[in-house]
């Protein structure tokens, strides 16, 4: 008996981590913002100092991805261009 509701209270805490990443991770997309500086601004705000999210943060990882597939040549099936 003891184990089954330690086995559920596991499960639970589980659930619940996976619903505060979940909304963290929403909040980051949403923000378009890296989930380093969503955490950088968040223990900012927390200790008061001053703080603010630059929305390209995002954006600028795009333009990198996006300039390096367009430099890297697609490598078809087995490796053969």
């Amino acid at each position: 008996m003891k184990d089954d509701f330690e086995a559920e209270e596991k499960k639970q805490a589980a659930a619940d981590v996976l619903d505060q990443y979940s909304k963290f991770v929403m909040a980051c997309i949403g923000n378009q913002v890296r989930p380093c500086d969503m955490r950088m601004h968040l223990r900012k705000e927390v200790s008061g100092l001053p703080t603010s999210l630059k929305r390209n943060s995002f954006q600028s990882l795009g333009m990198k991805l996006r300039w390096r597939a367009r430099r890297e040549p697609a490598i078809g099936v087995m490796g053969v261009k």
